[in-house]
């Protein structure tokens, strides 16, 4: 079994590898909001700025907004998983952000429609 600095080691490299290898951030679609979540994490434990710098840059580049979607109404949860980030970014470390992060889920709540996701999106909230 790895020992925590191993782990931490390990961490570092493949999140310093993803970020050389993909200067530009991408859009806020799930997979890339998958990774965020996961370099936030990375964050958490490192506290490595040029992570948090990384995240900023991907909410920016984005406009803190969800899958492009200008009237922040999407009932699929695919959309709007990049919000997760948003929300620490705003909420955990103090960036300026958009309320889009917030008001999308507020919506769907009120619009009464059901939220449209799958397994794996459930899975994923739980974690």
């Amino acid at each position: 079994m790895r020992n925590v600095v191993e782990l931490k080691a390990l961490m570092e490299k493949v999140n310093d590898y993803w970020i050389a290898e993909n200067p530009d951030v991408g859009d806020n679609a799930w997979e890339r909001a998958a990774y965020f979540l996961g370099n936030i994490a990375a964050y958490d434990v490192l506290k490595k700025q040029q992570y948090l710098d990384y995240a900023i840059e991907w909410a920016n580049a984005n406009d803190w907004d969800f899958n492009r979607n200008e009237n922040h109404n999407t009932t699929n949860a695919d959309n709007v998983s990049c919000g997760e980030t948003y929300m620490d970014l705003m909420t955990k470390y103090g960036v300026e952000g958009k309320n889009s992060a917030f008001r999308c889920p507020e919506e769907s709540l009120l619009s009464g429609v059901v939220q449209k996701e799958s397994y794996g999106d459930r899975l994923q909230r739980t974690a």
